[in-house]
Order: structure tokens, then C-alpha cells, then sequence
């Protein structure tokens, strides 16, 4: 499912699920292959097209797992108890970690739009960053995604389009 080097250079936080398995996730150091679980059962490490959305923190210490029932627990990187974010609300899907590993980029789509928030794990407080909205809407299919830097000082924002055109046949036999 996905995958994120740890700032460390020795590990990396994989996201996975085989044949008929949960979702699951967890360490793999780098030099001895050794490979251990991150977090409960039944929570792992959300990913998009083979990234991890968010991936382990900046300084290392916590990743975001969630058990895709829009619940999302803030997992300490050395085995500690995990904390629940409360600060999420249904259809929020997190991004990435901003500036620091005390801040998320939390996105909401609405349709063809995007609401961004700066989410502070701390407070739980939420301020809208940015909203992403195509001039044109024609022929929007609904696959809307954004990717944003940790700093915020770039991103990308794709909405899916799908054009057809209509023939009309007129006395045909």
C-alpha cells in the first residue's frame, strides 16, 4: 500500500494488506530486514497511490494511524500508547504533516473542491488554510486530490475531468 523512509535513513514505515487481511503496518529496519508491527491491531498507516498520507513525522517520533472508520490515533514511533485525534471530523482525510510534528494538513472534499486546515494536535484547534477550487467546473468526475508541501509553500491540487461527445445520426437505416 505504501511506504516512507524515517528521518533516521535506517527505517522505513510501511503500509501494507495481503489476500484477505486488514490493513496493517510496520517497521523495517534497513540493514537486518528485521521487521516489527506499529500500533494495535487493526490500525495502520493511511496511504495514497503508494504513499503513506501522512508518513512518519518530521522529527521522527509519531505517525497517524487509522482504522478506516474516520478514527485517526497519534502512534509514538518507540511502541508508547497511541493518542486519539479528536480534532477530525467525518470525510477529513489527513495530508501531511505541517512544519513540525505538532501540526497536520487535514483536507476536506467537497465535490470538485478542496477545504485544507492547518489541524494542531495539541489544542485540536483547526484554521482553514486554503481552499481549492477549479474555475471550471465542467465534466469534474469527483477524483479530486491535493498534495501539499510540509512547509506549505507549494502543492498540487488534480481534479479528474471526463469529456464526451454526442453524435446525432439523422435517417440512418
Amino acid at each position: 500500500m505504501g511506504l516512507a523512509l524515517l528521518p533516521d535513513g535506517k527505517r522505513l514505515l510501511i503500509s501494507m494488506v495481503g489476500a484477505g487481511e486488514t490493513p496493517h503496518s510496520a517497521f523495517q529496519d534497513i540493514e537486518s530486514s528485521a521487521v516489527s508491527p506499529v500500533g494495535s491491531a487493526g490500525r495502520y498507516v493511511p496511504s495514497f497511490a503508494g504513499r503513506l498520507s501522512p508518513g512518519p513525522s518530521p522529527d521522527g517520533k509519531y505517525c497517524v494511524l487509522t482504522n478506516d472508520k474516520n478514527h485517526y490515533w497519534l502512534q509514538p514511533l518507540d511502541g508508547g500508547d497511541a493518542r486519539e485525534i479528536k480534532s477530525v471530523n467525518p470525510g477529513d482525510l489527513m495530508v501531511e504533516w505541517h512544519e513540525d510534528s505538532n501540526n497536520l494538513f487535514v483536507s476536506r472534499f467537497l465535490g470538485a473542491d478542496v477545504e485544507s486546515y492547518n489541524l494542531n494536535l495539541t489544542t485540536g484547534e483547526r484554521k482553514l488554510w486554503t481552499r481549492f477550487s477549479p474555475s471550471d467546473k465542467t465534466a469534474i468526475a469527483g477524483n479530486t486530490w491535493v498534495l501539499i508541501t510540509p512547509d506549505g509553500a507549494n502543492y498540487a491540487y488534480q481534479v479528474q475531468r471526463i469529456y464526451s461527445i454526442l453524435f446525432l445520426a439523422d435517417g440512418l437505416r
